[in-house]
């Protein structure tokens, strides 16, 4: 089964009601219709099947085989002259680009693979390969979460959080949110101080 959220979820995650609990909120985060049940449960702990069910009794969730995908909301994009106007900021020069984003899938991959290797062993190898080998960009961010808990199952603390810094610092801002509810789980209230 691959859940994915309903508007009643979408809902959830704007309004955030006190009855989704904070593991049912990662659900949500984590449900895009992709991702199968046991691939969510195997991100978030066990107690993630329990929440999971009760999510989609309660019609947060719903299988991705039983409804089609909502549409993505259309979204208009103001110039950028006239958004530096209402912030009072000055209009850059006509012809002028913005700074390119240093985040790259790529660049997270090269990173992720770099942190494997300085692990060694068949374990951080075989994730190492099955990271290269992938070509589907959704695919690789959840293999990249994989490799990032494998690395803060053997690595020190430190290092295990100076990865998913580095990690948040440079993958596509469309895996932030995934990210971020991977970093909860593995570091709890931390990473919101840090």
């Amino acid at each position: 089964m691959n859940p994915h959220k309903t508007e009643k979820a979408h809902g959830a995650l704007r309004d955030r009601p006190a009855d989704v609990s904070v593991l049912e909120r990662r659900i949500l985060i984590l449900s895009d219709g992709r991702r199968g049940d046991a691939e969510i449960a195997d991100l978030l702990g066990s107690r993630a099947r329990e929440a999971l069910a009760r999510l989609l009794r309660d019609g947060y969730l719903s299988d991705r085989d039983m409804a089609p995908a909502p549409p993505p909301p259309v979204v208009a994009i103001a110039p950028i002259s006239a958004v530096a106007v209402e912030s009072g900021e000055k209009p850059s020069p006509a012809g002028t680009l913005a700074a390119p984003s240093r985040r790259s899938i790529a660049a997270a991959k090269m990173y992720i693979v770099d942190m494997l290797q300085l692990q060694r062993g068949s374990d951080a190898a075989a994730i190492a390969d099955a990271i290269r080998g992938c070509r589907d960009q959704d695919e690789l961010a959840a293999h990249m979460l994989r490799a990032l808990r494998f690395i803060h199952g053997i690595a020190n603390a430190s290092m295990s959080r100076r990865v998913s810094d580095r990690l948040a610092e440079i993958m596509p801002e469309q895996y932030l949110p995934e990210l971020d509810v991977f970093r909860d789980t593995l570091f709890g209230d931390q990473t919101a101080a840090a």
